[in-house]
């Protein structure tokens, strides 16, 4: 029917600093309002105080980030994964193992190590490619035993 559509999304881009910390602060608010909304959809056991601390401790993760094409790449992809949360577009073991990655019963967290350059990490890769690198990895002795080793 000629309907001609743009097939990539263009993120919002800020105009400096200042504006993308209100927009982070909005998506911050966001994701802690639809926390209920989680633990109904998804009928999961954790209390909303320790999956708002799952994520603060995100936000707390890339507070250093100076840039707002960086800022606004962030804030892209943290919307789109509540909006596929919200829509239920994501499996229930994915929202879980979000919440259990570093989960506590109390709701209490601390961010051990701070990312040394989130800029540099980001901007890095490809035009186009944004990928998430973490500032700490889990122990390599957690894969080392597993069930799915490759036997060739």
């Amino acid at each position: 029917f000629g309907m001609a559509y743009n097939m990539y999304v263009r993120t919002a881009l800020s105009k400096n600093m200042a504006e993308a910390r209100q927009k982070v602060i909005d998506l911050y608010r966001k994701s802690c309002r639809l926390v209920p909304y989680f633990i109904v959809q998804y009928e999961l056991s954790y209390t909303p105080q320790s999956m708002r601390a799952r994520i603060r401790r995100d936000f707390e993760m890339h507070k250093l980030v100076s840039e707002p094409e960086v800022v606004d790449k962030l804030l892209f992809l943290g919307n789109i994964d509540i909006e596929e949360a919200r829509n239920m577009w994501k499996q229930t073991n994915h929202v879980d193992s979000y919440f259990s990655e570093y989960s506590d019963t109390t709701g209490l967290s601390t961010v051990d190590d701070e990312p040394s350059d989130q800029n540099r990490n980001i901007l890095e890769l490809d035009e186009g490619m944004v990928e998430y690198v973490p500032p700490t990895a889990l122990p390599k002795e957690k894969y080392e035993n597993t069930q799915y080793k490759e036997n060739f």
